[in-house]
C-alpha cells in the first residue's frame, strides 16, 4: 500500500523470508526499493538498518510493522 501511494519502500525481515519478492513487486509500482535481512528485536540491528535505509533511499518517515505468528 505504501508503494501505491507514492512512498518508497524499505523491507526488514530475517533470513529465509520473502523480501526480494516484494522488493520486486514494489519495484514494479515504479518505486524505489530495498530489502534488508536483520533480527529488529536487536538494537544494533535496527541502528543499521534504519542508517541503511536513510542513506540509500533518505529520511525514514513511516515505520509499520507486522508481527508474524
Amino acid at each position: 500500500r505504501l508503494a501505491r501511494d507514492g512512498h518508497d519502500v524499505a523491507l526488514a525481515d530475517v533470513q529465509g523470508s520473502s523480501l526480494n519478492d516484494v522488493a520486486q513487486e514494489i519495484a514494479a509500482l515504479g518505486r524505489r526499493t530495498m530489502a534488508h535481512y536483520s533480527d529488529v528485536s536487536k538494537e544494533q540491528d535496527v541502528a543499521a538498518l534504519v542508517g541503511d535505509v536513510a542513506s540509500k533511499l533518505g529520511s525514514v518517515d513511516i515505520v509499520r510493522t507486522h508481527r508474524h505468528g
